[in-house]
């Protein structure tokens, strides 16, 4: 995914963010400053510097994700093998 599909899928979703949340006027403005900061400082990056950036990004928000559904998988797991178990035992015991 380019580095600038995911900027306006985080911009649409930051601007749903700010209003579900009331954001006061000085804080939106706060924000948009910090904003063309960074665009500012992304015009004048070199490419392995933008390279570096898009993989950090990806890291961030890409492999969270599947990190999140592979300790939920592992979590349900364990439950049903420590239900077995337990089964287990109680039959073993009687």
């Amino acid at each position: 995914m380019s580095f600038y599909v995911s900027y306006i899928k985080l911009h649409f979703k930051q601007d749903r963010i700010i209003l579900e949340h009331h954001v006061p006027t000085a804080a939106r403005l706060r924000l948009r400053n910090i904003q063309l900061e960074l665009s500012e400082k992304l015009k004048t990056m070199t490419k392995k510097g933008k390279a570096r950036k898009e993989a950090i990004c990806d890291a961030l928000f890409q492999d969270r994700k599947k990190l999140c559904l592979q300790l939920s998988f592992y979590a349900s797991a364990l439950t049903l093998l420590k239900e077995y178990a337990v089964m287990f035992q109680v039959y073993v015991v009687h």
